[in-house]
C-alpha cells in the first residue's frame, strides 16, 4: 500500500497459492495427467488450463510454506514496521 494525492493505493500486491481443484460445470474433461504434474499441486489446475491455452507457466509461484511465502512475508513484516515507525 502507498499513499500518492491524499489516496491510500495498492502499490504492490502478491499471492500465495494453498489449493486448486478442477471444476467442471459442462461435465467432466480429459485431462493431460502429465501436464498437471509439471506444476505444484497447489496452483496446478490453473496452470494446466493456461499450459492448454497456449501460455505455459514458466516461473515458480508462492505455496502455502514454500521459501517464497515466507519471503513475501518478511518483506510484508519489514514494510509494515518501516511505515509505524518501529
Amino acid at each position: 500500500m502507498e499513499r500518492r494525492d491524499g489516496a491510500w493505493r495498492i502499490a504492490d500486491r502478491k499471492s500465495v497459492y494453498d489449493f486448486a481443484t478442477f471444476t467442471f460445470p459442462a461435465g467432466i474433461k480429459e485431462i493431460d495427467a502429465g501436464v498437471v504434474a509439471k506444476y505444484p499441486r497447489e496452483y496446478g489446475a490453473l496452470a494446466y488450463v493456461l499450459d492448454q491455452s497456449g501460455f505455459p507457466v514458466e516461473r515458480t509461484f508462492a505455496t502455502q510454506g514454500s521459501e517464497l511465502e515466507r519471503e513475501i512475508k518478511e518483506s510484508a513484516f519489514a514494510w509494515l514496521s518501516a511505515e509505524s515507525g518501529a
